[in-house]
């Protein structure tokens, strides 16, 4: 992942040109890189498939009762917290469309 790139371009970039708050940013890219952490490096995800399995392994219904994928820690509601490690990813693949 291109940790401070990322991060740059959600301060500057994100929402067309609005940007983000410096610690929204910094938790989005805390976020993604726990995923990055637990599947693997995300340009090479990308380069594979826009990085669309790693976030269909993150999506996890309400009424869901499996286990996390192997390397996710949650503390607290499953679905809630893999709705907050999307959102990383998300915004990961529009920065990594925006090159």
């Amino acid at each position: 992942m291109k940790r401070e790139e990322f991060k740059n371009w959600l301060v500057k970039n994100y929402k067309d040109g609005k940007g983000m708050a410096l610690h929204a940013a910094e938790s989005r890219v805390s976020n993604a890189q726990k995923v990055e952490d637990a599947f693997g490096d995300f340009d090479k995800h990308y380069e594979v498939d826009k990085l669309a399995s790693v976030v269909a392994q993150l999506a996890y219904p309400v009424r869901e009762t499996r286990p996390l994928p192997r390397g996710i820690v949650i503390d607290g509601d499953y679905v809630t917290g893999m709705a907050t490690l999307r959102q990383g990813v998300r915004r990961y693949i529009d920065f990594k469309k925006s090159e």
